[in-house]
């Protein structure tokens, strides 16, 4: 009989894709008894399954299937369970699943700064609640966030070679990521660090806003 198998599995909370955006879904399965797994991926919106593989044979270890995420009408949360099954007879089998929602959305839509991005600024980030300890202070006021965001370093403890907005490169902003509570370089608090976190639609703004190039409108 075949031995214990696992799967761990990113995308990891706090992703964001756009639905044109091939998406790589990674992760680990262990075995001590046989020398590949045969997997199958899918994409879970709520009770909704979308088949991404089946049947997937690969090695014993790190594994990765590129996926294309289906087109959205607006932002949508997903998980990605992934299941392995061993050689054994019976066959055993597991299933991990993506530790938190990760989000789909629509190419980048335009998105005016003063308009829609500074109004979430007022409400929740123009005080400490946006603030960190290791990141001084930034004056998000109206007519001041785009300078204090916009091509300015990270000064956070292993994120320095992060911009705060990267123009173009939502996935390279740490901005994003201190929105979000997570992703690529991430430390010290979520902001607003009181009171709920942003929604998605509302992450997702400021994500179409730096795709768009971050212009000062």
């Amino acid at each position: 009989m075949g031995g214990p198998v696992s799967a761990t599995t990113v995308p990891v909370a706090c992703e964001s894709h756009y639905d044109t955006q091939p998406v790589l879904v990674t992760w680990n399965g262990n075995d001590a008894d046989d020398a590949s797994l045969t997997y199958g991926v899918v994409a879970l919106q709520g009770s909704t399954k979308i088949t991404i593989a089946t049947g997937l044979v690969k090695p014993v270890g790190a594994a990765s299937i590129s996926s294309t995420p289906p087109q959205v009408a607006a932002v949508t949360a997903y998980r990605i369970p992934v299941t392995a099954h061993d050689g054994g007879t019976p066959s055993l089998s597991v299933v991990d699943t993506s530790d938190a929602d990760f989000a789909i959305s629509l190419p980048p839509q335009m998105v005016n700064l003063a308009t829609q991005l500074q109004p979430i600024f007022n409400a929740s980030c123009t005080s400490a609640h946006c603030q960190d300890a290791n990141q001084p202070q930034l004056n998000l006021t109206a007519g001041v966030a785009y300078t204090a965001l916009v091509n300015v370093n990270s000064t956070q403890a292993g994120c320095a070679s992060y911009k705060l907005v990267l123009p173009g490169q939502p996935d390279q902003s740490y901005l994003i990521f201190k929105l979000a509570g997570g992703g690529a370089c991430f430390t010290g608090s979520r902001i607003p660090k009181t009171g709920s976190a942003l929604s998605l639609s509302q992450r997702q703004l400021f994500r179409d806003w730096i795709a768009n190039g971050a212009p000062n409108n």
